[in-house]
């Protein structure tokens, strides 16, 4: 959910404030940042899947094979946190969407996180280590129990865990960027970047020298480039670096028209499409062979790396068509029903 939320006036200090001092206004426009960043996110997250799924190894002999170099370099690691972080700000924009406009907010909650941990358990099946699944795991033991705290705890408190889990990087960074971004929410700080991304360009100063540094010891060890704590720290803030520019070039609206254009219609759809991608992932594997696609080597990872992105393209144009008819995705769809079934709403 991407509506524009602000923080009740008088400062409802507590997330689990339930008599609020105004009424909530409405949902208002979506924050267009966020879709594009949850596009870019899902462009950079089936270049991590592919090769893995299709079982290529990225060193052979001892050597790292270029393509795969690049991907640890630029990808692995990098979208990750960012899915992460746009999960806890999802997650908080509709908790304050929720709790004016819902009897039993929580109770919309629960039922958005067992539908997503229906959905991961499934896919779980299709493609071990997805992250649906550990996604409504840990949004219930952190995401829920922050709805009671005071506000300013869970940004304190995902900042503090966030830190401590970059060397691990991967599921060990979720509940601390699940917290900061619901955090972000609660304090109205997407909706404020809508209005002023380019403020988003002031953290650049301080995030490209740290990810360049990391950076560079990352690429003493090329071999387990993407695996080491190096990698780990330096995924997490490259991430930033993505996000800090991202969100800073929609501020030049030619830029931001064609940002929208590009990845809007996979943010707007990216449970479908993420989901989507994997069915597409495996249809193809069973025809790698008879289509002659190198099977291993560089050759072959260049092979799915083209895949990949003949995928997304694929996905960008049925996006496009279905938004041009429909307001959400058809598994965004189901999602929101499933949320609010049986919650009565004001």
């Amino acid at each position: 959910m991407t509506t524009t939320v602000e923080p009740p006036a008088g400062g409802a200090s507590r997330a689990g404030t339930t008599s609020p001092p105004r009424p909530y206004a409405g949902a208002g426009p979506r924050i267009e940042w966020l879709d594009v960043l949850r596009g870019f996110a899902l462009c950079g997250i089936i270049f991590v899947n592919i090769p893995p799924m299709y079982q290529l190894p990225g060193v052979v002999d001892g050597d790292v094979l270029p393509t795969r170099l690049l991907l640890d370099l630029w990808v692995q690691g990098r979208f990750f946190p960012i899915f992460s972080l746009l999960f806890g700000i999802g997650f908080g924009l509709m908790w304050m969407s929720a709790r004016y406009r819902a009897d039993q907010p929580r109770r919309a909650l629960l039922q958005r996180i067992g539908a997503l941990a229906v959905l991961g358990g499934v896919h779980q099946l299709f493609q071990p280590g997805e992250a649906l699944l550990p996604y409504a795991v840990a949004a219930l033991i952190v995401l829920v129990p922050a709805t009671w705290a005071p506000r300013w705890l869970a940004p304190a408190a995902g900042a503090i865990l966030t830190v401590l889990a970059a060397p691990y990087g991967s599921i060990a960074l979720v509940p601390g960027l699940f917290l900061v971004g619901f955090g972000l929410a609660m304090y109205g700080v997407p909706a404020k970047l809508g209005r002023r991304p380019w403020l988003a360009a002031l953290a650049l100063p301080v995030c490209v020298p740290a990810a360049w540094f990391v950076v560079r010891g990352q690429l003493a060890d090329p071999v387990s480039a993407g695996f080491t704590p190096d990698s780990k720290v330096a995924g997490l803030l490259m991430a930033a670096c993505y996000v800090c520019v991202l969100i800073a070039l929609t501020a030049v609206p030619g830029v931001r028209r064609v940002l929208a254009a590009l990845f809007s219609p996979l943010g707007r759809m990216a449970l479908t499409n993420y989901l989507g991608a994997t069915a597409i992932i495996l249809a193809i594997g069973g025809l790698r062979g008879p289509l002659g696609v190198p099977a291993s080597g560089e050759d072959g990872l260049l092979a799915v790396t083209a895949i990949a992105a003949g995928i997304l393209v694929l996905q960008w144009g049925l996006s496009t068509v279905w938004l041009a008819r429909f307001e959400q995705g058809p598994l965004e769809s189901l999602w929101r029903r499933l949320t609010w079934a049986g919650v009565a709403r004001h």
